[in-house]
């Protein structure tokens, strides 16, 4: 079932607890001005929701959501969203989503499944503050045309998920204070500000997207944040040079890959049998400081539109695959 209301919003004819929308398939609503936001819309049946909104969100429904995937764009008006759903005949709710939205923030105080797995997107125009979400299993993505930061600036969780976590956000991730993972190894973070983050879990996939270079920025991004960082990659961009480097133990295989317009210098990183792949898109690669350094991994992907440059004694297991736009330089 799909509805959409282009200029104004989705409403049930009568404020009572009757089912409005009955499918087993998928439900699909989007509005301009709103959707419950007379009184509850309540739905029976479908694991997959999804929802396009600029106004409030008010939704009951009756069965359980697997697949959440919302589109929130309040810009700045103030909007309040409420999403709940039950098993049938169930009188506690399993999934909980309470949040709101004022000058150009969407606040989510809570998102979470009390049992169960919930694979979410979430998608806003507005800077975006997170409380709690919990997924179980399920993966996570979030994007903001703003930043993603923590709703209180303290250690507790924000994303508690077993599954990948994908953060997509233009002014940054955590730059306000860090934002808290879970037990998350699989990571994806694309941003052109600051990103500060550090996870309870040991990452595994840690892959960075950060386009292209405006202003100098700082990244601390940490693993294993209830003791010593297994993985730790602190990075600073300035005059469109990203120097990254790894401080943790790095104990454990690591899969990690960096994209951005800066030049990219990698002092050092022993990523075991994982891969390293380096990518940018408008400067030079270089691998070390001196031959003194060392970059071990199981397969080396370097992509340098200017000069590549290894000056670290490089170890792989399986492949060294090296493109430039100019000179490959090797110590």
């Amino acid at each position: 079932i799909e509805l959409t209301s282009h200029l104004g919003s989705i409403n049930e004819a009568v404020d009572d607890n009757t089912i409005n929308i009955a499918t087993d398939g998928q439900i699909r609503l989007s509005a301009l001005t709103g959707i419950g936001n007379q009184s509850a819309i309540d739905s029976q049946g479908s694991e997959s929701l999804t929802v396009t909104n600029h106004g409030t969100l008010n939704l009951s429904h009756s069965g359980l959501i697997t697949t959440l995937a919302l589109t929130l764009n309040p810009g700045q008006d103030d909007a309040q969203y409420l999403l709940e759903d039950a098993a049938a005949g169930g009188a506690a709710a399993n999934l909980t989503l309470m949040g709101s939205a004022g000058a150009g923030v969407l606040t989510l105080d809570t998102l979470q499944v009390a049992s169960g797995d919930l694979t979410l997107s979430l998608a806003t125009n507005a800077d975006l503050l997170v409380g709690q979400i919990a997924t179980g299993e399920g993966a996570v993505t979030l994007s903001s045309s703003g930043s993603i930061n923590e709703l209180l600036n303290d250690d507790s969780v924000n994303i508690a998920t077993q599954g990948s976590v994908i953060l997509t956000a233009n002014n940054g991730i955590g730059n306000a204070s860090a934002f808290d993972l879970g037990q998350v190894s699989n990571i994806q973070l694309s941003s052109v500000g600051n990103i500060n983050l550090r996870s309870q879990g040991h990452f595994t996939d840690l892959s960075l997207n950060l386009g292209n270079a405006i202003k100098d920025r700082n990244y601390n991004i940490s693993d294993n944040s209830a003791g010593s960082a297994n993985q730790q990659i602190v990075a600073t961009s300035v005059d469109q040079l990203l120097t990254i480097e790894n401080t943790g133990t790095q104990d454990n295989d690591l899969s990690f890959s960096t994209t951005s317009s800066d030049s990219l210098l990698l002092t050092a990183l022993q990523a075991g049998e994982g891969s390293l792949s380096l990518y940018s898109t408008a400067g030079d690669i270089q691998l070390g400081v001196d031959n003194l350094s060392e970059i071990t991994a199981g397969s080396v992907t370097l992509r340098g539109a200017n000069n590549v440059k290894l000056l670290a004694k490089t170890l792989s297991s399986n492949s060294v695959d090296v493109s430039s736009g100019d000179d490959i330089i090797i110590a």
